[in-house]
């Protein structure tokens, strides 16, 4: 490999920051098998079943392969797993999964598809993780196409980490990322795609490719991609370049934009120009909102998909925000990201509920955790000293340093702010997200209105665009 990865575990999560979708989620140990040098299934004709000693079964009627935490080093060989060709193939994993290969692709596959998907095992607490260093490419299809669904992908390659290829008669080529997170530290690219590009959900990020992303049309609405300095280009006239600044559309360039980048075209097709915006609908007019301080700003909050109003006329200001409310306003702020958890790691959480989502991403980023005995209390009121730790704590997922330089000493009760909340509450007044209320108060223990955390996170979103 030409490229020593040293370090590289700190390059990534560094990346992955602004997702705000942490590497370590895999951290949990999962089963562990004995190292076997590759997984031949060319020439497979029936079932196969290796899962107690090395790891994976494989159902020939079905061309499913199932790996449940193999370690496999193919010390330079033909690859790690050669799949049969032609056929359209499913690869399911479960638990952690480590394949180190030499120069040839770790999983290869020539002509059909490969579809990754992941499996929770039963009393299994790691997220489903695929593990690949390889001085080739990690994953390579050759006349078909790829789809992945869902899983975390850790690839560090000397060459294209993910790749579909067309063959002579222009078959396949195309990637589709729905779900999943798929972090490539590549000398080359990232992703790239023959055909069509399709990144529909979750995250991509690119450390230290020159090409975050290649393809003969990329699509991705709504998507969260986050890469370190590399340039995501089409065969088209179209090019993508990620840096310093505010993202914005120009003669079909995007420009300027942070590390995190949300890409809000419906698509981008091989250098056709950008679709101008839609208009915004209006917001709702709510009858309790008429002459309210925070009118204006309630309305642009629920406009831009922050908050909805407690009925179809009402939106109740003056309510307190709860804890689910809080971490669902503050995950939609950051475009609803891809969680991968199966559920809310909580008792009092239900998989189904509105809040859940926003949770489990709260808990993933230590934007807000539980209050102990295994409970989140979605339903309990959020003091102003909470909601700011909250705000300051999603800030500092996404790189803000903290340097606001702020004081409490012009509030008359600047005492009664809890200590762990000191330096939360002191950035954000210094920020001029937080203000105090009347007769120089700031009333840290009070109760965080609805209208108060949409004017707080208004005041952000200014923040951010200046």
């Amino acid at each position: 490999m030409r490229k020593t990865w040293k370090g590289l575990a700190a390059l990534i999560a560094a990346a992955m920051a602004c997702t705000l979708l942490p590497l370590s989620a895999a951290a949990a140990d999962s089963v562990r098998h004995t190292q076997i040098e590759s997984i031949d299934l060319r020439r497979a004709d029936k079932n196969d079943d290796r899962m107690a000693s090395q790891g994976w079964t494989w159902n020939h009627d079905n061309k499913l392969l199932t790996l449940h935490g193999v370690d496999i080093d193919s010390a330079g060989k033909s690859g790690c797993i050669l799949l049969p060709e032609d056929e359209d193939v499913t690869i399911q994993f479960i638990g952690r999964n480590k394949l180190h290969s030499g120069k040839s692709p770790a999983i290869a596959l020539k002509g059909g598809s490969l579809t990754f998907l992941t499996r929770t095992a039963e009393n299994e607490s790691a997220d489903a993780s695929l593990s690949i260093v390889t001085n080739g490419s990690a994953i390579s299809v050759t006349g078909g196409d790829i789809q992945i669904s869902e899983g975390i992908f850790d690839l560090q390659t000397a060459d294209v980490a993910i790749q579909a290829l067309s063959d002579e008669e222009g078959n396949g080529g195309e990637i589709s990322i729905r779900g999943g997170m798929l972090a490539a530290a590549s000398d080359t690219v990232a992703v790239q795609a023959d055909a069509a590009l399709k990144v529909i959900g979750g995250s991509v990020t690119a450390v230290g490719s020159k090409a975050a992303m290649l393809g003969a049309s990329l699509s991705i609405p709504g998507m969260t991609v986050t890469e370190g300095g590399a340039v995501v280009r089409t065969a088209g006239r179209n090019v993508y370049t990620f840096s310093a600044g505010e993202a914005r559309w120009a003669d079909g360039v995007l420009e300027g934009a942070s590390q995190k980048v949300v890409l809000e075209q419906p698509s981008i097709d091989g250098g056709a120009e950008p679709q101008p915006e839609e208009k915004p609908a209006a917001a709702p007019k709510f009858a309790d909102m008429e002459g309210h301080w925070a009118e204006d700003i309630v309305n642009e909050a629920v406009r831009k998909g922050l908050f909805s109003g407690t009925s179809a006329t009402a939106f109740s200001p003056d309510a307190p925000i709860t804890r689910g409310m809080a971490v669902t306003v503050l995950y939609r702020m950051q475009g609803s990201p891809a969680v991968y958890g199966a559920r809310p790691p909580y008792t009092d959480t239900p998989a189904d509920a509105y809040y859940a989502p926003a949770v489990i991403w709260a808990a993933e980023n230590d934007v807000a955790q539980g209050v102990g005995n295994g409970i989140f209390a979605p339903e309990e009121r959020v003091t102003r000293e909470e909601f700011a730790a909250m705000v300051y704590n999603c800030r500092r997922a996404c790189g803000y340093q903290g340097a606001a330089g702020g004081t409490l000493g012009a509030f008359s009760d600047s005492g009664k702010v809890s200590a762990w909340a000191q330096a939360a509450v002191t950035d954000l007044v210094g920020s001029g997200l937080l203000t105090g209320k009347e007769a120089g108060r700031l009333d840290p223990q009070g109760v965080t209105t609805r209208a108060e955390a949409a004017a707080m996170l208004m005041r952000l979103q200014e923040l951010q665009a200046a």
